[in-house]
């Protein structure tokens, strides 16, 4: 269907992080950018190359585990 689901688990996360990783995925799976790619992306360090970032519409926090 229309659901993707990603489960995301880090000690701590960035201003973004999950959004700027899941619009990469959705991008990833559209054919825009080749999972090969992926690890390029990370290492340029450069924003621009990653896919965008996704709306925070259906996003939601599930747990925490302290």
């Amino acid at each position: 269907g229309d659901e993707i689901v990603f489960k995301v688990a880090a000690d701590g996360f960035l201003y973004n992080m999950v959004r700027i990783m899941t619009g990469t995925l959705v991008a990833v799976a559209q054919g825009r950018i080749a999972p090969d790619e992926i690890p390029d992306v990370i290492n340029s360090c450069d924003r621009q190359r990653a896919g965008m970032t996704a709306p925070a519409e259906g996003l939601y926090l599930n747990n925490v585990v302290y």
